[in-house]
């Protein structure tokens, strides 16, 4: 597989017919820091599994997301925030309430490019070999 990896806040998609897509392994704030990749993709590679978890989501994705932000002074926020994400292969197979949720808290500072953010979210549904949480951050909305 060749890949071009670029950082980024969330991860996506690969499909299952080899064609270039975007790969990642979480949507959620509280989860291990990802990235996303330019690939092209192999079927068997499609398939691997880490713990019976297939490795690259699908073509379908959910990711409601609920965040308050309260004015703390100036340019300064303080957020609370409440999200949930799954990916699937099959859109016909998706399941809305088979969910994986994240809650957590967070700084923004109003700046001339945008909010900058750096939130500490708990990831909710945690497998055993997930972490508790981690650290994100962004500029710009979510």
């Amino acid at each position: 597989m060749h890949c071009v990896v670029m950082p980024s806040p969330f991860a996506l998609f690969s499909d299952t017919a080899g064609r270039r897509s975007m790969i990642g392994l979480h949507i959620l704030q509280g989860c291990s820091p990802m990235s996303i990749a330019c690939c092209t993709v192999t079927f068997s590679e499609t398939f691997f599994t880490i713990r019976q978890v297939a490795i690259r989501g699908g073509d379908f994705f959910v990711n409601p997301r609920l965040e308050l932000r309260i004015p703390v002074s100036g340019p300064f926020e303080t957020a609370l925030f409440v999200d949930a994400g799954n990916v699937w292969v099959d859109p016909t197979l998706a399941d809305p309430w088979n969910l994986r949720y994240t809650g957590g808290t967070g700084l923004r500072v109003s700046t001339p490019i945008g909010p900058v953010a750096v939130d500490y979210g708990i990831n909710l549904r945690r497998r055993s070999w997930e972490d508790f949480g981690a650290f994100h951050f962004s500029i710009g909305l979510f």
